[in-house]
């Protein structure tokens, strides 16, 4: 259960860094995913 709370809060953060637009491709926002995990995890 933990690991799904912080999958869903890493995805959500990986979205805000990634500072997306419409034309915005998943692989950008896909990239700030490990930043996203260290940052909640640290």
């Amino acid at each position: 259960e933990e690991a799904c709370v912080i999958a869903t809060k890493a995805n959500r953060l990986a979205g805000a860094l990634a500072s997306p637009s419409p034309a915005t491709q998943i692989s950008e926002i896909i990239n700030f995913i490990p930043e996203a995990i260290k940052t909640l995890l640290s």
